[in-house]
């Protein structure tokens, strides 16, 4: 299996809301592509250009895992129609209640239209791939873990570890801090490469979490206008 990674997710916010720039990655398998997670807005434009970069139609896609049902990682699971959609029962749970803002009624019925499938703690939901229940930033938050065509253990761990500060500072989104926690202590034990869900890659070396970087975002200025000045900025993350 080879992992390829159609965006990186960027952390940032304006004081008004989040910016939704999530990781959306594919999976190569011998069953076929795989896709874990759908992104949000601001890829919708770019997304079949992505997959059509690694030599795939939207149509391909049979499966898309999902971490879990915040909006900027289910935007656009409708450009891949023929996908069925994978996630944990507690997500599902969670979403029934209708009492979670930032998963919108719209998304979940139009999951409930699909084709979807429910896993639990340590399924093997494809052939090589186990889903672990890592909850805090929602109940149901799930990472998806394997070894990849070089031997090493990939975690794709979405928002249950968004990005390298929830690691150095303990600063981090959740509904359930201590969950969280637990969570990422896992993730960290599980992979010797992780992919969160709002930063590049972090790799464990000597047992510690470092980030690799490499995620960087150019942001344009619209039209003729400027950002303090200038016609583009590149955003990067650091600590």
């Amino acid at each position: 299996m080879k992992l390829h990674v159609l965006y990186y997710g960027f952390h940032g916010r304006p004081d008004f809301g989040a910016l939704g720039w999530g990781t959306v990655s594919l999976l190569e398998t011998d069953d076929g592509p795989v896709l874990i997670d759908a992104g949000g807005p601001s890829q919708r434009s770019t997304f079949a250009q992505r997959l059509r970069d690694l030599g795939y139609e939207p149509a391909d896609i049979k499966t898309l895992l999902l971490s879990h049902m915040h909006w900027d990682h289910v935007y656009n699971m409708d450009l891949v129609p023929n996908a069925e959609l994978v996630l944990s029962r507690e997500e599902y749970a969670y979403g029934q209640t209708g009492t979670a803002l930032d998963i919108h009624p719209h998304d979940f019925a139009a999951l409930q239209r699909r084709k979807y499938r429910l896993f639990s703690d340590g399924d093997e939901v494809i052939p090589g791939v186990f889903a672990h229940l890592t909850p805090g930033h929602t109940p149901g938050c799930a990472s998806f873990a394997f070894t990849d065509d070089t031997g090493a253990r990939i975690v794709v761990a979405a928002d249950a570890l968004k990005n390298r500060a929830e690691i150095s500072c303990g600063v981090m989104q959740t509904v359930d801090r201590a969950a969280s926690e637990a969570s990422i202590r896992k993730i960290l034990t599980l992979g010797d490469h992780i992919l969160p869900g709002h930063d590049g890659w972090i790799d464990m070396v000597d047992g510690k979490p470092v980030a690799r970087g490499g995620n960087d975002v150019r942001y344009l200025a619209p039209l003729n206008m400027t950002i303090n000045g200038a016609k583009e900025l590149i955003l990067h993350m650091d600590m």
